[in-house]
């Protein structure tokens, strides 16, 4: 007995489309099926247009005419033979209008980006990193070598929703010149991108009209630094000298806080219980807070880190605030920080009497970005 799988793949064009660009030549879009088979087969199947080449893949993997065909009243039947495909399996293409290129294996290329009017070089994933306030526009460029760009496959998946064309903040621009060729327009306020804890991604796909399965994706992702929100309720510990020290979590078993302001380093071999602090290892900000018992100048600040499996266990990305008595006040944005064993920042000296280190939810040490871990905070005056 044989056994037969066809899985049929045609997309539905509206008429709008003619208003993205598209001709109504491309209409007449063929109609795609993946047939795998133990034996040779006969087979009837619809097809959606009424003229056009009908091709399939043969054992050489090269398109050729269907063989053995016999069209009436919209299903066109076909034989194929085991020796005609390869490994019993094959792809069938019904109506292949003149303009397309069926053999093109290749997807749509990302040939600029444009960000708030600014060219930036090109890359399918992009992270802009640690922004002050995030982009108004991201425009993608793109073009096919072979076929024309199909509107239909061009989405944007936003926060796990999927964003079509002509939705609020998405556009899909053909060439009037050149249907290879578009431009992508995304307005971020409009799409909703920044997340409420300042972090966003955005995915967006293109494709050509060629049968293969391959398309363009562009990943672009960035943190937007905003005002952290805290309470500062009980503290954690407080030190000899009355410094309060507040923190965000605690990684259960190391409840000694003190130890960040000891003056004393982590020594790397030894235990890290009782001589660090690490935070809860969750996707969420990290954060330390120092309230001195009365305003003093501080002009900078030393992190020493935990050492742990050969490695100091530096956080990339956290902005180092000062209170000014009504909110916090930046004194320095840390990206892209180092590996180190202690990171020292120094910043024009303020009269403060609270100093938080805040890190965004992921800016931690890359092997485990979810995880904060300290041993000693130096404030300088």
């Amino acid at each position: 007995m044989s056994r037969i799988y066809v899985m049929g793949c045609c997309a539905v064009v509206a008429a709008s489309w003619l208003g993205l660009g598209v001709s109504a030549a491309e209409l007449e879009r063929p109609v795609r099926y993946s047939i795998a088979a133990t034996s040779g087969v006969t087979l009837s199947l619809p097809v959606a247009v009424g003229k056009g080449q009908h091709l399939y893949r043969d054992a050489r993997g090269k398109w050729s005419p269907l063989p053995n065909v016999r069209e009436e009243a919209g299903v066109v039947t076909f034989t194929l033979s085991a020796e005609q495909m390869a490994g019993g399996q094959t792809i069938v293409l019904l109506g292949k209008p003149d303009w397309l290129i069926a053999d093109d294996s290749a997807p749509p290329e990302l040939v600029g980006v444009t960000i708030d009017k600014r060219s930036v070089t090109p890359s399918k994933e992009m992270n802009l990193g640690w922004l002050d306030a995030a982009p108004e526009t991201i425009e993608l460029q793109v073009a096919d070598a072979l076929n024309p760009l199909d509107p239909a496959s061009v989405c944007a998946t936003v926060s796990g929703r999927t964003v079509r064309p002509g939705a609020a903040g998405f556009e899909f621009q053909r060439d009037p010149k050149d249907n290879k060729k578009a431009r992508i327009v995304c307005t971020l306020p409009k799409l909703g991108v920044v997340a409420a804890d300042g972090t966003s991604s955005l995915v967006v796909q293109c494709d050509d009209f060629a049968p293969d399965m391959a398309d363009l994706r562009v990943a672009l992702s960035f943190a937007v630094l905003r005002p952290p929100e805290i309470a500062l309720g009980k503290p954690s510990a407080t030190t000899p000298d009355g410094v309060k020290i507040f923190l965000d979590s605690i990684y259960q078993g190391y409840e000694n806080l003190e130890c960040l302001m000891d003056g004393k380093l982590h020594e790397p071999g030894t235990t890290t219980f009782g001589c660090t602090w690490p935070s809860a290892e969750t996707p969420v900000a990290h954060w330390m807070c120092f309230v001195l018992p009365r305003p003093r100048q501080v002009s900078g600040l030393e992190i020493s880190w935990a050492a742990y499996q050969s490695h100091n266990w530096t956080s990339e990305r956290y902005a180092i605030m000062t209170w000014d008595g009504k909110q916090w006040a930046r004194a320095v944005k840390v990206a892209k920080n180092p590996e180190a064993r202690t990171s020292g920042h120094s910043f024009p000296a303020v009269t403060t009497d609270r100093v938080l280190v805040w890190a965004p939810a992921g800016a931690n040490h890359p092997q485990r970005p979810n995880l904060m871990w300290v041993s000693e905070v130096k404030l300088l005056p």
